[in-house]
């Protein structure tokens, strides 16, 4: 069911089966685990750091403009009422959003149309906003998975996510807006990221949730 027009084939499969379903009347069922257990290796660079989140972004843009029929319509449930304007609203059109505004800000305190006073407020609310978002996630998985007995790891995590919205949130965001201008060209150039084999030598990299954001990409 999926094709070869997205280059994010995990969420296009899903969101393709959820429509054949809804279109059939198949009284499908859909199984989810929230807590699953998955060995993956993170990009070792940032050349394909930027590749892999370019890529997600492309991908999301595509699914979304492919499956545009099912957005807002409530045969599509849960789907298509709030997974797709989730992903719309806040994944596709907010990344472009969230970058002009670290664009516009500053040019205007450089042209002097705002004050100091606006500019550092900008700065504070953008940092507070990011910090709750990866602080909230946190908690929420904490208290409802309890998964960090010691409580030193989860200081040494909800301090990471402060941090990453310091720097990190910032590339990531240009790196997805290069999917965006990709989409918008009309790119379908699948990029591959290379992996060093560290997974295979020294233990997994990293504990990643499979998850349907996720599969925007993978």
């Amino acid at each position: 069911m999926s094709s070869a027009d997205t280059v994010t084939e995990d969420m296009d499969l899903v969101i393709t089966l959820r429509e054949h379903a809804a279109r059939n009347n198949a009284g499908a069922g859909f199984s989810f685990t929230s807590d699953p257990v998955c060995w993956t290796e993170c990009p070792s660079t940032y050349r394909m750091l930027n590749r892999q989140r370019r890529r997600w972004q492309l991908g999301l843009c595509q699914c979304l403009r492919k499956h545009r029929g099912m957005l807002l319509r409530p045969r599509y449930g849960i789907v298509g009422m709030l997974s797709l304007p989730f992903h719309l609203y806040i994944e596709a059109l907010g990344t472009i959003v969230e970058f002009l505004g670290y664009l516009l800000v500053p040019l205007s305190f450089f042209g002097g149309l705002i004050s100091p006073a606006l500019l550092v407020l900008f700065i504070l609310l953008g940092l507070a906003y990011g910090g709750f978002l990866s602080v909230g996630a946190v908690l929420l998985e904490e208290m409802t998975y309890r998964r960090y007995p010691r409580p030193n790891d989860l200081l040494v995590l909800l301090a990471y996510a402060m941090l990453e919205n310091v720097g990190y949130r910032q590339l990531i965001l240009f790196f997805r807006v290069q999917g965006i201008l990709k989409f918008l060209v009309g790119s379908h150039r699948w990029e591959k990221v290379m992996h060093d084999g560290q997974s295979l030598t020294s233990g997994p990299a990293e504990l990643s949730p499979a998850a349907v954001q996720g599969s925007a990409g993978k």
